[in-house]
């Protein structure tokens, strides 16, 4: 165990840990690396003690600064045990030189944005650095909100406007920096939506869909999770005007009880920047909505008889009428008509037509026989 003490104020430790590719990293049945600022800590326990040179510790040391000069690094507390004998061990500490470059070329950067549901903004920080560099970010959301991540999300509580910007380091400090105004509002992409039953086999989503941008978009609508429904398609595709209208009716064939989740998906069809430096994907919203799939009528139970067997038949559809007779022939025999609907209207339609014209031909000959008298 030990410190390696490193100048903070010249160098940045990275990317420390065991060396994975030592001969005896096998052995290592313990360790615990940490840096703090200006030093390394390391702890480190092998199952068995070793003779020989073997590398265990690895880090990695990149300057801050961008000048001619020199550094120790050096080892401290350093401490070395064969079970509870104390070792004593050589050890000398390294001089790091920084050499100055001709020419530092400073990083660039790019903002890529999507918004979720109106209020949840996905960025995008899009850096490069022409001399492969580690780059540090920056970002001010605008409302008080900040980040150090490259790609942040954020969730604005209001809609307004927001001064937002993202700001990126090199290893020497050379920076690049991108500032936008950002326009929450709240728009969505449906005058309405509905779920639609039309029996118990016929389930549909209508979609009422506008443009609320003064911009063509392209969309699509994406259904989620569907396990106990199947839309013809997992996803659909439209483009609409600037404020146009459309309607869509999409099957949904629910087997059972369940949550439509979809989302829809509107992006410029023509590429939309904010700035030079910014553009903006597209707009999401998300959403879900419960079907409780439930019997129009409660299923009726007709038990019918042959011979000794007994059987049910279930009558579930509320489009069809199903009516029984029974003869005896030997035995019981049944025999089944199904009636629908659209049937049934029509025989009481024509029986009532022929009543009607019953009716009109008695009355006929009443009003005949009275004028012969």
């Amino acid at each position: 165990s030990g410190y390696i003490f490193i100048n903070n104020s010249l160098f940045k430790v990275s990317d420390y840990g065991l060396y994975k590719f030592s001969n005896i990293y096998q052995r290592v049945n313990y360790s615990y690396i940490t840096y703090n600022n200006s030093y390394l800590y390391f702890n480190i326990s092998l199952t068995n003690g070793t003779n020989g040179t073997y590398t265990l510790l690895k880090f990695t040391i990149s300057p801050k600064i961008n000048e001619n000069i020199s550094s120790l690094i050096y080892l401290g507390n350093l401490s070395l045990y064969a079970n509870t004998t104390k070792v004593s061990l050589p050890y000398k500490n390294l001089t790091v030189h920084i050499v100055k470059r001709k020419e530092n070329n400073p990083p660039r950067l790019k903002v890529v944005l999507y918004i979720e549901d109106n209020k949840k903004v996905h960025f995008q920080a899009l850096g490069y650095d022409p001399d492969n560099e580690t780059l540090r970010y920056f970002w001010d959301f605008g409302d008080g909100k900040n980040s150090t991540l490259q790609d942040p999300t954020h969730v604005y509580s209001n809609y307004s406007h927001y001064l937002v910007s993202c700001k990126v380091w090199d290893s020497l400090n050379e920076s690049d920096k991108v500032e936008f105004i950002l326009l929450i509002v709240n728009v969505s992409p449906l005058e309405s939506y509905s779920i639609i039953r039309r029996d118990v086999n016929n389930t549909y989503l209508n979609l009422s869909l506008k443009n609320p941008f003064e911009f063509h978009v392209g969309g699509y609508i994406n259904f989620l999770d569907y396990q106990n429904y199947r839309p013809p398609r997992s996803q659909y595709y439209l483009e609409l005007r600037p404020n146009e209208t459309r309607n869509l009716l999409i099957p949904l064939n629910i087997t059972k009880s369940c949550d439509i989740k979809w989302n829809i998906v509107y992006y410029p069809l023509y590429r939309n920047k904010l700035t030079e430096k910014v553009e903006l994907k597209y707009y999401q919203w998300n959403f879900k909505e419960r079907v409780d799939v439930s019997r129009e009528r409660e299923e009726e139970k007709v038990y019918t008889y042959l011979n000794t067997y007994s059987r049910v038949v279930n009558i579930s559809t509320p489009e069809v009428v199903i009516k029984i007779r029974r003869h005896y022939q030997g035995g019981y025999v049944v025999l089944r008509d199904a009636i629908t609907v659209k049937s049934l209207y029509l025989y009481l339609g024509v029986s009532l037509c022929g009543f009607m014209v019953g009716l009109i031909a008695v009355l006929t000959v009443i009003k005949r026989r009275r004028l012969i008298r």
